[in-house]
């Protein structure tokens, strides 16, 4: 666990280093993400019908795909049958949007940026706006690190000892701008964050950046966990702009004269027998009661 709220962990070895360099070698050109990161178009490498040029990739991003299903818990159910099925070719997302409260994983996207560069926030969750229209939101996401992170090179002069000299903490590879957390995950490792609550609508605090050192790009694979929204969608939540104030009295003081008017007629209850009932406070059998301890001299 790296930070507990929002929750962010860690999954060394999620890959292997070898597969890890595999995948790496695959991240070059795309589609722009966000500033400075770019998206690369797995469905040109696994065309219709699903995989049929790269069977070994497309395999391995399923199996990919269910190991992460042991990790992430959802309060909803998986989706039967195979995955690949319901990618999308070309931009990601699904072939056919998942029914309300069903969770099924997105086309898995390979990104990378470039040398010296820091990209904007990631798009992990969608608006609610977006999210309504998709049908659809982005639950959690797990983020497998394909290339060594910057920081190594700092544990590597030290040989292990951190005490010996100041660890440079703006080597990082991601850092989430919100709750103030950097990190610099080690080739293989997954990341699993949640970037959207329950409700359905996004998590700001899970919001991310990615930065390149200047000597060396970083790569990574997005396998995103989508929840069905059904027909309903992400309701809009409730603000002061929905709250409709009356004012009550047009004196400054009403507040006070209506805790005065309260308690004397509190005091009237208790101590006035008389002056309660007259007002109706009491009932028949109260009022015989103080009649009959009236008579008696009490």
């Amino acid at each position: 666990m790296l930070n507990v709220d929002p929750p962010v962990f860690a999954i060394p070895n999620f890959v292997s280093f070898d597969e890890a360099d595999a995948l790496a070698a695959l991240a070059k050109g795309g589609t722009k993400l966000v500033r400075n990161a770019k998206v690369v178009d797995l469905a040109k490498q696994l065309s219709a019908p699903m995989g049929e040029n790269m069977p070994a990739l497309a395999q391995r991003l399923g199996e990919l795909v269910e190991d992460a299903k042991r990790f992430v818990r959802c309060d909803g159910a998986w989706l039967e049958g195979s995955d690949l099925t319901r990618w999308a070719p070309g931009g990601g997302g699904f072939t056919t949007v998942p029914p309300g409260d069903a969770f099924a994983f997105e086309m898995p996207s390979l990104c990378h940026v470039n040398k010296g560069k820091t990209t904007d926030d990631l798009p992990d969750a969608f608006s609610r706006e977006d999210a309504n229209e998709r049908k659809y939101q982005r639950r959690a996401q797990i983020r497998v690190f394909l290339t060594d992170a910057p920081a190594d090179e700092v544990l590597e002069k030290t040989q292990g000892d951190v005490s010996s000299t100041e660890i440079d903490r703006e080597k990082y590879s991601a850092k989430f701008s919100i709750c103030d957390l950097a990190i610099a995950p080690r080739k293989g490792t997954a990341i699993v964050t949640f970037p959207a609550f329950a409700d359905g609508m996004p998590d700001e605090r899970a919001r991310v950046s990615m930065r390149a050192s200047s000597g060396k790009s970083v790569a990574w694979l997005d396998l995103p966990i989508a929840v069905g929204l059904g027909h309903e969608g992400i309701k809009k939540p409730v603000t002061m702009a929905d709250v409709t104030v009356t004012k009550v009295g047009t004196e400054t003081n009403v507040g006070d004269k209506a805790r005065d008017r309260n308690r004397q007629e509190w005091r009237a209850n208790v101590t006035g027998g008389e002056t309660a009932a007259a007002t109706g406070g009491l009932n028949d059998e109260l009022k015989k009661k103080l009649e009959a301890l009236k008579e008696s001299g009490l």
